[in-house]
């Protein structure tokens, strides 16, 4: 017969671990189970579910710091966001009909295509409250960023997969959404170029948020771009203006095809990239 735990409090997470230890019964460790497919996967019949233990505790916009449980829906949280004009930077990708918990984002280290300038989900997580195996109740970080002495457990803790703690209470850093967004698209380059521009943008003082190159058959499936030929696009973000002058010096690197896609368009087509929606047939995403 197999157990599903949902507690509702951190206490009542010590209890159902503690009663795991003492019983010598594993668990499985998941919010909502929307990353189930992400890694190894795990198959045990008992499961400490964490997505009760939800909602936001602490938000300071002006300080950008966030305290909310693991079972907080990551759509809410985007949307309280929004309202400051604030996001996650790490951009996590829906992979899912569902947009999941932010337990699961962290759980996984789960990041989306700005981790190329912004970083991954553990450089913005700076607090945990969470219980060991051995049904132990701790505490690592606070809201501010410099606040750590000896081991980083708030880091350890992300992406591990619910192996080493189930976490009660997360503290993140959020930043500023950016004022406007293009991305630039170079049509027809194959991959050993495409490559190269990549390199050479990276390299650049352009300041690119996100890079990619889609081969024929992944470009042909996109709502957004379509057509039979391969694309390397290029997303620049930040005030408008800044971004017209970036994106004219940025078609200059390449005498291939190329043109702008404005905002709208721009976030339809990464948003297409970050949930994994376009997988190649053959080859590689980059």
């Amino acid at each position: 017969m197999s157990e599903v735990l949902t507690p509702e409090n951190e206490s009542q997470v010590v209890d159902a671990i503690q009663w795991a230890l003492s019983t010598e019964t594993s668990l499985s460790v998941q919010s909502r189970g929307t990353k189930n497919t992400v890694g190894a996967s795990v198959s045990l019949p008992n499961r400490l579910e964490l997505h009760r233990i939800c909602g936001v505790t602490l938000y300071e916009p002006e300080e950008l710091v966030l305290r909310l449980g693991p079972g907080t829906p990551l759509g809410e949280l985007q949307e309280l966001l929004a309202k400051n004009g604030q996001q996650l930077p790490f951009e996590p990708p829906r992979l899912h009909e569902s947009h999941g918990t932010i337990g699961g984002i962290v759980g996984t280290n789960l990041a989306g295509p700005r981790r190329f300038k912004a970083g991954a989900v553990r450089d913005y997580v700076i607090g945990v409250r969470g219980v060991t195996g051995f049904g132990d109740a701790f505490k690592s970080g606070g809201r501010v960023v410099k606040n750590v002495s000896g081991y980083d457990l708030s880091k350890i803790m992300t992406g591990s997969f619910g192996t080493l703690a189930a976490l009660t209470e997360i503290t993140l850093k959020v930043l500023p959404r950016a004022e406007s967004e293009m991305t630039v698209v170079f049509r027809g380059l194959e991959i050993e170029p495409a490559l190269k521009l990549m390199r050479e943008v990276a390299a650049s003082s352009l300041e690119p948020s996100s890079i990619s190159f889609l081969p024929r058959s992944v470009a042909g499936r996109s709502h957004t771009i379509g057509g039979d030929a391969p694309v390397t696009i290029v997303r620049l973000e930040g005030p408008q203006v800044s971004l017209d002058e970036r994106a004219a010096a940025l078609r200059k690197m390449r005498a291939s095809e190329s043109y702008t896609l404005d905002r709208g368009a721009s976030q339809a087509l990464w948003r297409e990239v970050r949930d994994v929606t376009l997988p190649p047939e053959t080859g590689a995403l980059w």
